[in-house]
């Protein structure tokens, strides 16, 4: 029998980075330490009958112990929009359940909202595969809201699209509107700025920040200072409207005029600590937003917003 040819791991886990998989959070309940989660794209399905799954953990994982002592797992299929959610619990935050939405699943887990599917199961084995342990369960209750799915492939995020071979010829298109307003630029620029708004809106109320404020202090974070007219035509807020924001927001401590520049504005300490905070919600709301599309599309979208403003 020939020897086993000497395997480098980051090769090999290159390698296996051109299979793609999906992205999951595990999580589950113990006494020890309460709610855990983590993410992984180690699940795969074992049998329809009895419902069986798998997952994998690496055992120098400090998690491990948590999940074999809770005897019960559930796995949340990640979708599309959910990047952040998945860097989030891929973080080292001490409570990563503090800021998400999730819910006691029927074993008494957390289960999160707003995936593509979850499988609330109960740990049926448990294996040594190398530096991993593998946990199987059996299925208790699943749910599939039918939303597109994150994948991972090549170390990076990306969305799934349908394959031109399932084209099949003859197949009915979906109906199409022929009414104006449909089709109208005004409508549909409205209607994308409004949907984008009201998602990072949650953020804002958290913070207690308005829409103009958190507008008028990310410019002035780019601009370092910069006048009421500068601000006007960026934030599209002008006259009175401006000035009571401005106002109320230097009465919060949130915008401050130099001594020197009185005509300026600029973020008073309170500001900057918003604008921080706000920021990294920004980011993440921005990568769900465009978690469906390529990095090509999101550019090129960009590109033709930038050249019609």
């Amino acid at each position: 029998m020939n020897a086993i040819e000497t395997i480098d791991p980051r090769a090999f886990r290159d390698a296996l980075g051109n299979f793609a998989t999906g992205v999951t959070v595990i999580t589950t309940h113990c006494e020890k330490v309460g709610k855990v989660g983590m993410t992984a794209n180690s699940f795969n399905s074992v049998s329809l009958n009895p419902p069986m799954v798998l997952w994998s953990l690496a055992r120098h994982s400090k998690a491990l112990e948590f999940f074999r002592s809770a005897g019960k797992f559930c796995v949340n299929v990640l979708a599309a929009d959910q990047v952040s959610l998945s860097d989030h619990f891929a973080s080292k935050k001490t409570d990563k359940f503090a800021d998400v939405k999730w819910r006691n699943g029927a074993l008494g887990l957390p289960v999160l909202e707003g995936t593509a599917a979850t499988f609330e199961c109960e740990t049926a084995f448990e294996y040594e595969g190398g530096d991993h342990m593998i946990f199987v369960g059996t299925v208790h209750k699943f749910t599939d809201s039918q939303r597109k799915a994150l994948l991972y492939h090549g170390g990076k995020y990306a969305v799934s699209n349908l394959h031109p071979v399932n084209a099949l010829a003859g197949q009915p298109s979906a109906p199409q509107s022929t009414g104006f307003v449909e089709e109208y630029l005004d409508y549909l620029l409205a209607k994308a700025a409004d949907n984008f708004e009201r998602g990072f809106q949650k953020h804002l109320d958290k913070r207690g920040v308005a829409k103009y404020e958190w507008r008028i202090l990310v410019t002035i974070n780019d601009f370092q200072e910069i006048t009421g007219e500068q601000l006007a035509e960026i934030v599209l807020l002008e006259g009175d409207q401006l000035r009571q924001t401005l106002a109320q927001m230097h009465e919060r401590g949130l915008v401050e005029r130099p001594p020197e520049n009185a005509d300026r504005y600029r973020l008073a300490r309170r500001g900057e600590d918003e604008v921080t905070h706000l920021l990294a919600a920004a980011k993440a709301h921005e990568m769900d937003t465009m978690g469906s599309y390529t990095a090509e599309e999101s550019m090129v979208l960009k590109s033709l917003l930038k050249r019609l403003v």
